[in-house]
């Protein structure tokens, strides 16, 4: 088995070399220097770029650590996140619907996930031997 860590820098490898290859088929001029690569680029594309790989990050250990409904539910947690921090980061201000759907939905988050683990109900114990259920009837 391959650490995790590994395995993230074979993703990211394979994954930029892809975009790379993709890069040089479709617009080969960008790729003449660093210049030209980062035409265009502002401070909220590499800021999205870090959100985006800290967040594969992130999901790689979940996935590896917890449940799928965990991940999940702690996924969700990414909306919020972004928009209370998007002011101070980006300088870009809120609205009243924003924030407001992002406190319900941290609260639903919050909530699920203080409940704990779900337990399935005890069941009833059956008896599966056919014999002695031949022979009761």
């Amino acid at each position: 088995k391959l650490d995790i860590n590994v395995q993230n820098a074979i993703l990211y490898s394979a994954c930029g070399t892809f975009a790379i290859l993709l890069l040089a088929v479709d617009e080969p001029s960008y790729l003449t220097g660093p210049t030209a690569f980062f035409h265009g680029f502002t401070r909220n594309t590499f800021f999205t770029v870090t959100l985006q790989a800290f967040a594969g990050l992130i999901v790689s250990r979940m996935l590896k650590y917890a449940d799928s409904v965990t991940k999940t539910v702690a996924c969700c947690l990414r909306g919020p996140a972004v928009v209370f921090t998007s002011p101070y980061l980006l300088g870009i201000p809120n609205s009243w619907s924003s924030v407001t759907s992002a406190v319900v939905v941290a609260a639903g988050c919050s909530i699920y996930l203080l409940c704990g683990p779900l337990v399935p109900p005890p069941q009833a114990p059956t008896d599966k031997n056919p014999q002695k259920l031949a022979r009761a009837a």
